[in-house]
């Protein structure tokens, strides 16, 4: 269900992605059944950043993965996550349609400036 709800940003550069309780639960699965999501959309062909994002009732999980020349690190930052260079994440408020909205602004801005210094 998750990879239904994929969309692309900037030349299918950015991959999103997003499940809720209720698309894990209608499906018979674990939360724990999204582990790994985030890794198989970035390695998608010409993703460079990809996002899943796990609504639940009070909060979003943002789980971002890079492949070469985006900070995951930058991303989170803004929502005061944390993690490495290729995999970052953060806990954000809801609603997730204006999260989806900042996230997208973030990317642009980080896969701007790696294209203007290249």
């Amino acid at each position: 269900m998750a990879m239904n709800s994929i969309k692309y940003y900037f030349d299918s550069k950015l991959a999103i992605a997003y499940v809720d309780d209720n698309m894990i639960e209608s499906c018979g699965a674990n939360k724990s059944d999204s582990e790994g999501i985030v890794e198989f959309i970035r390695d998608i062909s010409g993703v460079e950043v990809a996002i899943l994002l796990k609504e639940k009732k009070e909060d979003i999980r943002l789980s971002v993965r890079t492949k070469e020349y985006i900070n995951a690190i930058n991303i989170v930052s803004s929502f005061g996550g944390g993690g490495h260079i290729r995999a970052a994440g953060a806990t954000l408020p809801l609603p997730l349609s204006d999260r989806i909205n900042d996230i997208v602004k973030i990317v642009e801005g980080e896969l701007n400036g790696w294209s203007s210094s290249n």
